[in-house]
């Protein structure tokens, strides 16, 4: 086996993907679910699908995944000169929103890469299934939010960082909890 097989993740990668993960699925009491995709260690198992990768191309995409999210994306899409892990949670969420409306397509494929990988990683969370699986149980935790028809949903990134809001649509849903 090659070193890179054996490798896990830096530090600052491991920090850079809970981060990312934290930011898709919100902590409770911000998030519709009861538990916290932090709590599942989101690092361990990144590190363990960039290991298990069936060949060094796609380890390398899943990493640069991780790397352009929290050093490219924040200057490219929300034009500021931090990092992912300098946002405020908010700027986070708006971020990841923004880059799967990006018109940059590398952009908007990293951030449904990432969004598939941690929606693994929380839907195996037995917890979070049982939920899934019954919408009675559900709808009790969670209430659908109203968009006002005089007042849209904000679009670009620039409107929700403005209004302090970040645009739920894309990357969490338009579900919070009651």
């Amino acid at each position: 086996m090659s070193l890179s097989e054996h490798r896990p993740l830096f530090a600052f990668e491991a920090r850079w993907i809970t981060q990312i993960f934290a930011a898709l699925f919100p902590e409770p009491p911000r998030g519709p679910f009861p538990v916290a995709i932090t709590l599942l260690d989101p690092a361990r198992y990144y590190a363990r699908l960039v290991r298990q990768a069936s060949s060094l191309e796609n380890r390398l995409t899943l990493r640069a995944a991780v790397w352009v999210t929290a050093l490219v994306a924040p200057l490219v899409v929300l034009r500021t000169l931090r990092t992912f892990g300098g946002l405020s949670s908010l700027r986070r969420e708006a971020l990841l929103e923004a880059m799967c409306s990006s018109n940059i397509y590398l952009f908007r494929q990293l951030a449904f890469l990432l969004k598939a990988q941690a929606g693994q990683l929380f839907c195996s969370e037995p917890s979070v299934r049982r939920m899934i699986a019954s919408p009675g149980e559900v709808l009790t935790h969670l209430r659908v939010q109203s968009v006002s028809p005089s007042r849209p949903a904000p679009r670009a990134e620039n409107d929700a960082l403005a209004s302090g809001n970040p645009v739920r649509g894309a990357v969490h849903g338009r579900v919070s909890a009651a």
